[in-house]
């Protein structure tokens, strides 16, 4: 009879846990790698359109987008190459 602590139900459960986690872990990255890119694409159109960008009063120079095309394009690659550790499921 098996109980509530025996090993082979134990080892079940963590081997559901840790594929659960891998799914998530990967859909994870997925979606932040595909958001990321897709700011990092908005702040490169910015800057071969010259698209002025007026918050509160205040414009906002295209040296900003330079840097968010930088930040952005690298969490994007970054999180898209993550990726690859995690294990692929079934």
């Amino acid at each position: 009879m098996r109980g509530p602590l025996d090993r082979s139900t134990t080892g079940e459960a963590l081997g559901r846990s840790r594929h659960l986690e891998g799914v998530i872990m990967r859909a994870y990255l997925q979606i932040s790698g595909t958001l990321f890119g897709l700011i990092a694409m908005a702040h490169l159109l910015r800057l071969f359109r010259h698209w002025p960008i007026d918050l509160a009063g205040h414009v906002v120079p295209l040296w900003v987008s330079w840097l968010g095309l930088l930040l952005a394009g690298g969490l994007s690659i970054w999180a898209l190459r993550l990726i690859r550790a995690v294990p692929r499921v079934p």
